[in-house]
């Protein structure tokens, strides 16, 4: 399972319990000459440690809290076409969902095709901060 965290609510409908294609926008890391999507392994860990990673970790130098969390099988995004590769930047779970499309039209598209797939997933698990 993968986690993606997210820290701006225009990111996810809570309402649907869906994350937005702006919840999967793959951004251009300039040392690494490529789009990526930052995620974690979460596969052996329960709720609370996952929230955990999220909030003491991906969040801990971020001025917005920790806003919603969504964990979906890592089957997801490669059977649409994308890679994940284990990078360990900065936590020995990160990883990024690389081989985007190289036109910003094509990326968009797949974007959208993965939040739908994510959405779409019946082992989707979808956290809300009520703080």
């Amino acid at each position: 399972m993968l986690t993606r965290y997210l820290f701006q609510s225009g990111h996810a409908s809570p309402a649907k319990g869906e994350i937005k294609r702006q919840g999967v926008k793959a951004l251009y890391v300039e040392s690494n000459l490529r789009h990526e999507v930052s995620v974690f392994d979460t596969s052996t860990l329960t709720q609370e440690e996952i929230i955990s990673i999220g909030k003491d970790h991906v969040g801990k130098d971020r001025s917005d809290p920790l806003k919603y969390a969504f964990t979906f099988p890592e089957e997801i995004p490669t059977a649409i076409g994308l890679t994940i590769e284990n990078d360990n930047a900065g936590h020995d779970r990160h990883c990024n969902i690389i081989q985007w499309p190289k036109t910003e039209e094509d990326k968009l598209e797949k974007e959208k095709e993965l939040a739908l797939a994510i959405n779409s997933s019946a082992q989707k698990i979808f956290w809300q901060n009520k703080e």
